[in-house]
C-alpha cells in the first residue's frame, strides 16, 4: 500500500514539475498589433492644481479664518480664496 502512495505521489509531483518547467519556459509573446496599439495610445493630460473652498464657508472654517486673522497667521483656507 505504501509503496504504491509513493509511486503515485512521485508520478503527480513529476507531472507538477513538467507542468511548471514548461509554464516558464513557453515562448508566449504578445501579437506585434496589440503591442504598438498599446504604445500608440494617446495620453491623457492630466490636470493639477488646488481645488479652491466652497464659497459659503461652514461656521468652523470661518471661525479659524477669523482666529488667525487676529493673531496674523495664514491658513489654507485663506491662501486657496
Amino acid at each position: 500500500m505504501t509503496f504504491s502512495l509513493g509511486i503515485i505521489t512521485g508520478i503527480l509531483l513529476m507531472i507538477a514539475i513538467f507542468l511548471i518547467i514548461l509554464y516558464f519556459k513557453s515562448d508566449f509573446k504578445p501579437e506585434e498589433k496589440k503591442i504598438k496599439t498599446i504604445n500608440n495610445k494617446p495620453k491623457k493630460k492630466l490636470k493639477g492644481g488646488i481645488i479652491p473652498p466652497p464659497d459659503e464657508l461652514r461656521e468652523a472654517q470661518k471661525r479659524i479664518i477669523n482666529e488667525n486673522k487676529k493673531y496674523g497667521r495664514a491658513t489654507r483656507l485663506e491662501e486657496l480664496s
